[in-house]
């Protein structure tokens, strides 16, 4: 049975994956021109830093430990092919590809950090850490809101095709100015 100081390892080094995940797809989007996307990645990667660094805080703070990340890979990497290329080179049909191929990691990813931080809820209360497991509680309850954001979004884009005109016409807009206000009036970030 692991113990709480493993598992919150576990969740850190998860959450980093997290971050990296969203930073890439930040650029990604960025590079695509759908700003709203971007934002959105933005906001998720400054959002998990934040958490990761409240989870690393309350180890070190109510378990008296400190966690020391081991190698991380990224769960996304920007296409090595997109180096060279000109964004307003980008045909619809890629951007569309692209759209879709990266909403459904970040989905996937959404999906997997939910149970991945059940798990760990439910063996930090079968080791009887129930104070810990309230931590990672919180951190539960943000990723299914989070997953529920998400999964209406898919709902929205797969109602339209994923058709790129309709996105920007219709929620791109939309989704950068929500985004651009939560990350300057919730964290303090203005960023252009």
């Amino acid at each position: 049975m692991a113990t709480a100081i493993e598992i919150f390892k576990h969740l850190s080094e998860h959450q980093i994956r997290g971050v990296m995940l969203h930073h890439d797809m930040m650029r990604a989007f960025d590079f695509l021109g759908m700003r709203g996307m971007k934002r959105l990645h933005e906001f998720r990667m400054f959002s998990e830093m934040v958490e990761n660094d409240g989870l690393n805080r309350y180890v070190t703070n109510h378990l008296n430990r400190i966690l020391i990340d081991g190698k991380i890979e990224s769960a996304f990497s920007i296409p090595q092919g997109w180096e060279g290329v000109n964004r307003l080179d980008v045909t619809n049909e890629n951007r569309k590809k692209y759209w879709h191929e990266m909403f459904m990691v970040w989905l996937k990813w959404e999906e997997g950090t939910k149970k991945a931080y059940e798990a760990a809820y439910k063996e930090l209360c079968d080791i009887g850490e129930v104070a810990a497991a309230g931590k990672v509680r919180s951190m539960i309850e943000g990723v299914d809101r989070e997953l529920k954001k998400a999964e209406r979004m898919k709902i929205k884009f797969d109602m339209s095709n994923w058709d790129c005109a309709v996105y920007v016409s219709l929620y791109d807009h939309e989704l950068h100015e929500d985004y651009r206000t939560r990350l300057k009036e919730e964290m303090r970030i203005d960023i252009c």
